[in-house]
């Protein structure tokens, strides 16, 4: 299995695309859109390595950060921050167990503020054994906090308004849990599915999060005070629970979730 990174540019891979279907240039860069997603095959070796020879272990995770030059890459037990210009490492860090989830969390921009955590940057949040890592700044460089938790960590979501942090267990493996950003101790546990929880999201403006499981359903939690979208709680839920819920919005299956609206439950059924 090669262990290596490679980027490719998208813009030759259109013109080539372009190049081989005319026909589909003729509307400028819709066409060439077109013609890039036509069936054309992006060759391995178009494509230039960066930091060759540092990866020792398949590539499971990439993470662009908000410095358009730096990449970041987990491998086994390492993160790699890499630079694109040089190709080269630019620095490395051993975690205390293999890497199971590494995802940049951010909110869009007319959501954002310099009071988040992150003041406002992305943040980019690793799990690896017992351990949850977050790191900001422009080049996610910045070490913000690391907690450790009493369970194995299979993925973690954050609030960077309230810091809420939402953590996907490793053993039993089905189970949801919030937890505080001050120390990491459990304040609400989300039960439902029935295999890990590998991915955690939280919507762009915050409000919603999504936690997708080896189970092959989505589950969306609601993440604020009210209605939200075609959600409108009853009174008794809104009496037994003002602040959230620990009910899921929906549960969609993964082959469905992309064009199921919030409320619809194609392959199950809301806990």
């Amino acid at each position: 299995m090669e262990k290596k990174l490679r980027i490719f540019d998208v813009a030759e891979a259109r013109q080539a695309a372009t190049a081989t279907n005319p026909r589909h240039g003729n509307n400028g860069t819709h066409g060439a859109d077109e013609a890039a997603t036509a069936g054309h095959t992006i060759q391995a070796s178009s494509g230039f390595e960066i930091a060759e020879g540092a990866h020792k272990g398949p590539i499971k995770f990439i993470a662009w950060t908000n410095h358009i030059e730096t990449i970041v890459t987990a491998s086994e037990k390492t993160l790699r921050w890499l630079d694109i210009p040089t190709r080269s490492v630019v620095r490395e860090e051993i975690l205390d167990g293999e890497i199971k989830s590494c995802e940049l969390i951010s909110l869009a921009p007319e959501f954002t503020s310099s009071t988040d955590i992150g003041d406002g940057l992305p943040v980019l949040a690793v799990v690896a054994g017992r351990c949850l890592y977050f790191w900001g700044g422009p080049k996610a460089m910045d070490e913000i906090k690391r907690l450790t938790v009493g369970f194995d960590v299979a993925s973690v979501g954050l609030d960077l308004k309230t810091g809420k942090l939402v953590v996907g267990d490793d053993n039993p493996g089905t189970w949801v849990r919030v937890c505080k950003w001050e120390d990491g101790s459990q304040v609400d546990l989300h039960k439902g599915h029935h295999g890990p929880i590998w991915s955690i999201a939280f919507s762009p403006d915050g409000k919603l999060y999504a936690t997708a499981s080896e189970d092959g359903t989505i589950k969306m939690w609601k993440n604020c005070v009210g209605a939200y979208g075609l959600w409108r709680p009853t009174t008794a839920t809104a009496t037994a629970a003002p602040s959230n819920t620990a009910t899921p919005i929906s549960t969609a299956t993964a082959a469905a979730a992309a064009a199921a609206p919030i409320g619809d439950k194609p392959g199950g059924s809301g806990e």
